[in-house]
């Protein structure tokens, strides 16, 4: 009889091995296929829950369609286009809008094509990435945290709650104390990036696409 190898959920709870150099008998698990890290526990992907990141639609005044930009209760001062705050709120832009209703959640989102949304799983934030905006996901709405120029696709490492990343574009940082995500020319943009035992490695350093 073919003895079949035995996975215990103390094991399954740890995770990968965090480096190759790790001997294999460290109760790590050291291959993953189908699984993704949620809470501290490796979890199947079909049973993880699908995050909406489609952004709300509606036709404005001037019969063209508008994309919520910024999450909100809608009143008349936000109706595009004849509310004065609308562009605040909306950008003409998408083909899939409905009647605009006041009192009523419209959301931001991404409405970019592949390759994005990008999500990174980081230890205090999920941060959530279209081709322009950076949005962290607080477990129940997507919170756009800053809008930037255009790039490649994007790569990011944290610091507990201190974040770096780019798009071969622009270098941006999240403040570890205040929580605000700005560009930062102190910092090379990137097209990779790995936190390395402490050590950042970095390629293509300041080579923009």
């Amino acid at each position: 009889m073919r003895r079949l190898l035995e996975i215990k959920g103390a094991v399954l709870a740890k995770g990968l091995r965090p480096s190759k150099r790790l001997a294999r008998n460290k109760s790590f698990l050291t291959t993953c296929n189908g699984f993704v890290g949620n809470d501290g526990v490796l979890s199947a992907i079909d049973d993880l829950s699908e995050i909406d990141v489609i952004p709300s639609e509606v036709i404005g005044t001037d019969t063209l369609n508008y994309t919520c930009i910024d999450n909100h209760g809608s009143t008349n001062n936000d109706k595009p286009v004849t509310g004065a705050n609308h562009a605040l709120k909306w950008t003409q832009s998408g083909s899939l809008g409905g009647v605009w209703t006041v009192s009523t959640a419209y959301k931001d989102g991404i409405a970019d094509g592949f390759p994005y949304p990008q999500m990174f799983l980081f230890t205090n934030w999920t941060i959530i990435c279209g081709e322009t905006g950076i949005f962290e996901w607080d477990g129940s709405t997507l919170d756009r945290k800053l809008t930037v120029t255009a790039g490649g696709t994007w790569d990011a490492v944290d610091f507990v709650d201190y974040v770096y990343m780019s798009n071969s574009k622009v270098a941006v940082t999240r403040n570890a104390k205040t929580g605000v995500y700005a560009e930062t020319t102190d910092l090379p943009i990137f097209s990779g990036i790995a936190n390395y035992n402490g050590r950042v490695l970095i390629t293509a350093p300041g080579v923009e696409i």
